[in-house]
Order: structure tokens, then C-alpha cells, then sequence
């Protein structure tokens, strides 16, 4: 028959592997909290601008907004330009590259399209790279003020 002594050992033995093993999970776990923070963070960075710019006529402000595989962007931004009216676009990458050659999207050619002194819009828009286009069609300067938000849900959710 076993003695107290060795299952004493036994016993000390498996709590220091229990403590291991828990100090392992909570080192992963950390790890990985600290990691998706950080991928949350950057997807913020993203899809948020804030800026001002005074264009000339026939010049544009283009922002980049990128959604991960696997995710939908609910994209909100507000627009105000002075003195004159300034055109808003959200172009996919092809879209863009298109419009960038032609200067005219044909309707069918774009996400969202919104011409005025003051704009507030929102579009919902799946994975892929975007481009969200401020334009003076004026023959005047123009001066914009916008602000960009995208919020990303995981459509593993």
C-alpha cells in the first residue's frame, strides 16, 4: 500500500501541472485579447477620416476605406462644402480606376452618388476596397469638411 508521502508527491505533482497549464491558457488567452483589440483598432483606422481641403475646379479628394474578408462596413460620413456644391462618390477598386479614366461614371458605375452643400449618408458595403471621391465640378474653388466612420460586423457572427 502506498504511503502518505507519495500521495503527497502525486498530489504536489499534479497542481504544478495544473498551475502550468493554467498559466499557459491565461498567457494565450491574454495574447489573443491583446491581438484582437489591435485588429479591431486597425480596422477602425480603416474606414475613419477626418479633413479639410480646399480643391480647385475639376479636382478631386479620394479616401480609401477597406473591409476584410468576412466582414460587412456600414460606412457613415458627413460631407459640407463652400461656397459651392461639391459631388460625392463611393466607387469599388474597378469602379474607380474606370472613373479615373473616363471623368464620368455612368449611373450604374457606383456605390452611392449625393451632390450638395451639406451631405449625411450611409451605405453598407461587403468585402473589398473602396474609394470615397470628392469632387468640385465647380469653376470655382471649393472648400470640403468631412468626416468618415465605418463600423465592421463580422458576418461570422
Amino acid at each position: 500500500m502506498p504511503s502518505t508521502k507519495a500521495y503527497l508527491a502525486v498530489l504536489v505533482a499534479l497542481s504544478i501541472v495544473a498551475t502550468v497549464f493554467a498559466i499557459l491558457w491565461l498567457t494565450t488567452y491574454m495574447n489573443y485579447e491583446h491581438l484582437n483589440n489591435k485588429y479591431r483598432d486597425l480596422l477602425t483606422s480603416l474606414g475613419a477620416f477626418l479633413g479639410r481641403n480646399t480643391l480647385p475646379p475639376g479636382y478631386y479628394e479620394a479616401r480609401m476605406i477597406y473591409i476584410p474578408i468576412g466582414y460587412t462596413g456600414n460606412v457613415i460620413m458627413t460631407v459640407v462644402s463652400e461656397p459651392n456644391r461639391v459631388k460625392v462618390y463611393i466607387f469599388n477598386l474597378q469602379q474607380y480606376a474606370d472613373w479615373c479614366r473616363s471623368g464620368s461614371p455612368s449611373p450604374s458605375s457606383y456605390y452611392l452618388y449625393d451632390e450638395g452643400t451639406y451631405i449625411q449618408r450611409q451605405v453598407s458595403l461587403m468585402s473589398g476596397v473602396y474609394f470615397v471621391v470628392f469632387f468640385n465640378s465647380n469653376t470655382s474653388p471649393t472648400t470640403i469638411s468631412y468626416a468618415i466612420g465605418t463600423a465592421y460586423t463580422s458576418l461570422n457572427d
